[in-house]
């Protein structure tokens, strides 16, 4: 036992204080003149930007509030651009520096040593984390004059940095995760400014609606000055404004910026697993990795958001201006609940599956509940199930436990099953959009779009012919494959499951159907081995 103690302690110093992939990364990014060039270029730009700002924000009389309100917008501004710098420069390096190792045909050296995808990872985010660093002390002189003019102090440069340099490293793992596949290295470059692109968005328009969250457990929104919610602090553009917040739980003040470290260490974790799965295809350990996170994180942001929203979630017996009387409480937690599994099931696509290619890519059975953690399609639907089956039972437990509420209805389990249906709908897609590819990229692509189809295109139509505001039936919102997922009283009981039934009937036949032609063109290509034989 002590043994594997050590050797366990050993091992992740290595990986952590002593990695060998950092510091050739290191010595490669500062080998030549091009790494001095850009950092005069990316240094001469800061200082013309503050320059320009400054100039504009402080010229003609002001009285003494005016200009310290200028000085911190100028401080918010330069902050605002050094966090775009590092939500772009870092992640892209990282990327590109993965792949084009991929492309050199390197991997099987490296790997020949005794490094694990783990080992490799960590390294390059490493890296990553200390090339954001290093951007961040070159900008030292520009933002310690915001010190020196009286825009902002010390602790909030340190906090900001600090909060500047998680940011990076938090994209650089998604970054990373997401480009692991590519083939190229302009490709990697392509997808990490996408990455850095639509995480900005999204954090964007998550930090603007943090302001309508309550701000902690306890369900109270506050009233401090400082006080904020911790997702306004993933925004890279906001960290002059929430770097040195709290969250009060429960009448104590938590800085907001151990929050998102955690939350960061958690969500990089998950990229770097599922990287490493890609690194390493057939490792059955890394397979097994990537499920039993998704399965944990799925649950975890489920069971959060009932205990901070279900508040919220219960504010009123009607809809706003409508005068539309809702169902139980336990039916709008269920209606939330299964849209969060809703936009899970649009990564559907991922149980495609491919003739052509690698063993673990070619149909091995429909549902094999053995199978649910090693990466296989028979165990796809399974794992799929089980994810709904476990999101459900944790925001139930949380709901009691921290909501208030008592034992859930008929409604919410009804709910449930319905969200499964979900699954097996996307999963039947899958298999029949696959027995149409020759690729496994294509049955994807085609899976996707056609999920997309079903759920986006008669939104329009449905909309133009049906009467705002009607819930009389007939309706033609009867047809939307969405139905149960509408806040109405009579969207309880039964529909669901006869939607669901509806749903998981469809799937079944097209994933026959799939089935059926795969078979089939698996034995014409044994023909065509054999004879070629």
């Amino acid at each position: 036992m002590t043994t594997t103690v050590s050797e366990w302690l050993g091992e992740n110093f290595r990986t952590y204080f002593s990695n060998a992939t950092s510091t050739r990364d290191f010595r490669v990014q500062m080998r030549g003149s091009k790494s001095v060039v850009f950092f005069t270029l990316y240094l001469g730009l800061l200082i013309t930007l503050a320059y320009i700002t400054y100039s504009n924000s402080n010229s003609g009389s002001k009285s003494i509030i005016e200009a310290q309100q200028s000085l911190k917008q100028f401080y918010d501004l330069l902050l605002g651009a050094l966090g775009f710098i590092v939500s772009v420069v870092p992640p892209v390096m990282a990327a590109s520096s993965v792949i084009a190792e991929k492309q050199r045909h390197s991997f099987d050296l490296v790997f020949s040593a005794p490094v694990t995808a783990k080992y490799y990872l960590v390294g390059k985010l490493i890296s990553s984390f200390r090339y954001t660093w290093m951007l961040l002390v070159l900008a030292l002189p520009v933002t310690a004059a915001c010190v020196v003019l009286g825009g902002a102090s010390w602790a909030d440069v340190l906090g900001s940095y600090f909060l500047l340099s998680v940011i990076g490293v938090l994209i650089s793992s998604i970054a990373l995760g997401a480009t692991i596949v590519s083939t190229k290295a302009s490709q990697a470059v392509v997808l990490a400014i996408g990455v850095s692109i639509g995480y900005n968005i999204l954090c964007g328009v998550a930090a603007a609606a943090a302001v309508f969250i309550p701000h902690g457990l306890s369900g109270a929104t506050g009233t401090g000055t400082n006080e904020m919610s911790a997702i306004a602090l993933l925004s890279p553009f906001l960290v002059g404004h929430s770097a040195m917040t709290y969250t009060e739980w429960y009448g104590m003040h938590v800085p907001n910026l151990l929050i998102v470290t955690g939350l960061a260490a958690l969500i990089s974790r998950l990229m770097l697993v599922c990287a490493g799965a890609q690194i390493m295809p057939y490792s059955k350990k890394l397979a097994a990795n990537v499920r039993i996170h998704c399965l944990l994180y799925a649950v975890g942001i489920a069971a959060y958001v009932a205990a901070v929203g279900v508040n919220s979630i219960r504010t009123s017996s009607t809809l706003p201006g409508s005068g539309i009387a809702v169902g139980s409480d336990w039916n709008k937690v269920g209606i939330v609940t299964a849209s969060f599994i809703f936009a899970l099931s649009l990564l559907s696509p991922i149980s495609c599956v491919s003739l052509l290619g690698e063993n673990r890519l070619r149909p091995n059975g429909s549902f094999q509940f053995r199978r649910a953690f090693d990466g296989t399609p028979a165990g796809h639907l399974p794992f799929f199930l089980l994810l709904t089956v476990c999101v459900f039972l944790g925001v139930a437990g949380s709901a009691m436990r921290w909501g208030g509420l008592h034992s859930p209805d008929s409604n919410y389990w009804s709910l449930m099953v319905y969200a499964c249906c979900l699954w097996v709908f996307g999963w039947g897609l899958s298999r029949w959009t696959s027995s149409f590819s020759r690729t496994l990229q294509q049955a994807q692509g085609l899976s996707f779009a056609a999920v997309l189809c079903l759920v986006a295109l008669p939104l329009p139509i449905i909309t133009m012919m049906a009467e705002p505001g009607a819930t009389t039936h007939p309706s033609p919102w009867d047809l939307y494959i969405l139905r149960p997922l509408g806040l109405y009283e009579e969207n309880v009981g039964a529909l669901p499951l006869a939607y669901g039934l509806v749903l998981c009937l469809f799937g079944l036949f097209v994933a026959g159907v799939g089935n059926r032609r795969l078979a089939r063109a698996a034995e014409t290509m044994k023909e065509a081995r054999s004879r070629a034989a």
